[in-house]
Formats: structure tokens, sequence, C-alpha cells
């Protein structure tokens, strides 16, 4: 929970982040018209007086307190269908005011009125497609209206980021307890292992090099004299000492530009040096089919032709 939030550059209390939740609402009709809202809905163990979360995943504003409501039209109405089968009831949709500590007013519209409901939720996702914007950055939250106003600024001492890559998460932040309760709700959610601390992460390393790099850069040029896509592929020879696969490394460029590049490991383990090369070199002719047929859908022409060049040296009899 927020303890003290900025609306309009001044203090505001009572206004929560959302706490990780599976519940979902999957389906929303209003008026029987069928469409769909998703909240992470919660136990409500958070809530204190009016408080309100602010919630990535939900598609509106929703609360259950009648009394926040400025004006409401009680003839809208529908269901909503939670992921566990629940059905409540919508019973009306209106506009909620905010009092700032210097008197101004924040006006909050398209705010759905859900009696069972007993989260107050105010939906970025929602402020973002009325021409809102939220910005995250340096561990700072700021939401601005669609005249470009800051309405909501918070700043947070304590960061948790998740990364997500397929099954797994890999969890890092500044409050250790705050990752130790993140843990326990997913554990309790889902069927997950706690595998320890992180020895090795690509995208660490991959960071590494980024800061070592860092007074290094690309130039893109508009407008060159010669708009060739020239690639160049090559391959060391099992330098892999636990299974002898070689590395392929390719690298196209578009007129004196680089604009893709890749290094990877082969997938089968090559019996010579020559072989190696024409492995890296299949990859790379791949490469420049595909970017070739992209070039060509964005120009509208086929005028572009690929040339790859490798250094295979063999002897043939």
């Amino acid at each position: 929970m927020i303890e003290t939030c900025e609306l309009n550059g001044q203090s505001y209390g009572q206004i929560c982040f959302e706490e990780p939740s599976l519940m979902m609402i999957d389906a929303v009709e209003l008026n029987g018209v069928q469409g769909e809202a998703y909240v992470a809905a919660t136990s409500g163990c958070l809530m204190k007086g009016v408080g309100w979360y602010l919630d990535t995943g939900a598609t509106n504003h929703m609360t259950g307190d009648k009394h926040c409501f400025v004006e409401i039209d009680d003839s809208i109405c529908g269901k909503v269908k939670f992921g566990d089968g629940s059905v409540i009831d919508i019973q009306g949709f209106g506009s909620v005011m905010f009092q700032c500590k210097n008197g101004e007013h924040l006006t909050l519209t398209n705010v759905y009125y859900i009696p069972k409901l007993k989260s107050n939720i105010i939906s970025l996702g929602q402020i973002d497609e009325s021409g809102g914007r939220i910005l995250i950055e340096c561990g700072a939250l700021r939401v601005y209206d669609n005249s470009n106003r800051l309405i909501i600024k918070k700043e947070e001492d304590d960061v948790t980021v998740v990364g997500v890559y397929v099954d797994d998460l890999i969890l890092t932040g500044s409050n250790g307890k705050h990752i130790e309760r993140f843990k326990q709700e997913m554990m309790r959610m889902f069927e997950m292992s706690d595998l320890g601390l992180l020895s090795y992460y690509l995208g660490i390393e991959i960071l590494r090099y980024v800061r070592g790099t860092i007074g290094m850069g690309i130039v893109y040029k508009k407008n060159q004299e010669k708009e060739e896509l020239v690639g160049f592929s090559d391959s060391d020879l099992a330098g892999d000492t636990d299974d002898r696969k070689s590395t392929s490394g390719i690298i196209f460029f578009f007129g004196e530009s680089p604009i893709t590049w890749v290094s990877h490991k082969q997938r089968i383990v090559a019996l010579s040096s020559c072989e190696a090369e024409y492995i890296a070199a299949t990859g790379g002719a791949c490469q420049g089919i595909w970017l070739k047929k992209i070039i060509a859908e964005l120009r509208g022409d086929d005028k572009v032709k690929p040339v790859l060049k490798s250094d295979i040296l063999t002897n043939t009899s």
C-alpha cells in the first residue's frame, strides 16, 4: 500500500498497489451485451477506508462503495464472472471525485459500481486508453492525464523486479522480506519450487558487456550511397570443451550499418573446421533470405539482393 501519494502535486493518502492474486474477471455483461474485463481480485485485507488500488491488469475502474460516486447511472447493469466461476452484479456506472489537500479536485470517470467488490480499483490500462500516460522510472510511478498533467506520483524506496521466461521466474529487489512474501504467495497459488540463489543468468552477462562498451555505439545514416545487404559468417571449431560443439557468428549490414547479429552454439558436432564453417554459412544464408523478404515488403520492391561472405577454405580433388 502507498502510505502517501501525490495528486496534482499534493499529498493524498490511501492509494494502494495491487498485491499479486489469481482471481480474474474473465467475462462481463452490461445491459445484455457480452464483453470482457479483467482484474486481479484481492481479499480486501489491505483495504483501509476508501483506499484505491492502482492495477495494471484491470480493464476498467471499479468500486464496491456507492458513497464514492458524485454521479452514477443506476440504469447501467450487468454481471461480472470471475475466474473461479463466481458471478457478481454490476449495478451502476459513474464518476468518482478525489479531493486534494489544496482544495483541487480530480474526477475519475467511467467507473463501474459493483457492490460485492471488496476492492476499489483504478485501472492504469483505462487511463492509458483515454489518452493518459503511465511512467515507471527510477523507482517512481507517475500518472499523467490526457492533458499531460501529473495526477498521481509515488516514489517507492523498495523495489521488487520479477523476470519471467516461459515457466521460470527470477526475483530480485531491494527488500528481502518483500521477495520472500512474493515467493510464498506464488507457491501458495502454483506448484512451484524455490531453486535458491541464481548462479548464472545470460541477461546479467549481457549487461556486463554493455557496461564495458558504454562509450561505443552504432550510427544509422539515411540516404546512403550503397544500400547493399551484406552478411558475414564465421565459426570456431569445438570451442566448447565439454560437448565439442562449435559456435557460429553471423552479422548483416544494410549499407554501412549492422542491422542483425547473432552468436550461438551449433546444434550438432562438426567433424572439421570446414564443416563448422558450412554450418555457420547455412545459418547466415537463411538469415539473408529472411532479411531480403522483410526489406522487399517494407520498400515495395525486390531490388536488394543479399550477399554472404564466409572464410570457408577447403581443398577438393
